[in-house]
C-alpha cells in the first residue's frame, strides 16, 4: 500500500496528508491508500456477484486483453479471434472461427467497438 500512496501523492501533492499510509486499528483513522485493500475486496466480491449467473456462458473476444479478467472471475472464455489486434483474422481463419463457435455452443462474440 505504500507504493499506492507515493503514487498518488506524487499525482496529486496537494492532497498528500489523505493518501499517506497510517497503520491505525480503527477504519475512521485510515487514509485513501490505507483503505484500498479493503475498497478493492467489495469491488472484487460485487463483480463476482454480479457475473455468478454468466460464468457458464461461453464467450469469444476479438483479442485476449482480459485474460486476468476472465481468470479472475471464472468466465466462460473459449478464444479469442486473433493475437494481434492490428490484423483482421483471414477467411481461412473466419471459417475456423465459425465451426469453432458451432461445436463449441458459444454464446457471444465480443468485438472492438
Amino acid at each position: 500500500m505504500q507504493a499506492f500512496a507515493k503514487r498518488l501523492s506524487e499525482i496529486d501533492p496537494a492532497n498528500r496528508h489523505r493518501h499517506r499510509h497510517r497503520h491505525r486499528h480503527r477504519h475512521r483513522h485510515l487514509t485513501n491508500a490505507g483503505r484500498l485493500p479493503e475498497r478493492i475486496g467489495a469491488l472484487r466480491e460485487e463483480i463476482h456477484a454480479r457475473l455468478e449467473s454468466l460464468r457458464e456462458i461461453p464467450f469469444l473476444v476479438f483479442h485476449d486483453a482480459y485474460q486476468c479478467f476472465e481468470h479472475e472471475f471464472e468466465l466462460g472464455f473459449v478464444g479469442a479471434v486473433t493475437l494481434n489486434p492490428i490484423h483482421a483474422p483471414g477467411v481461412r481463419r473466419v471459417r475456423e472461427l465459425h465451426r469453432y463457435i458451432r461445436d463449441h455452443c458459444v454464446r457471444y462474440v465480443f468485438r472492438e467497438p
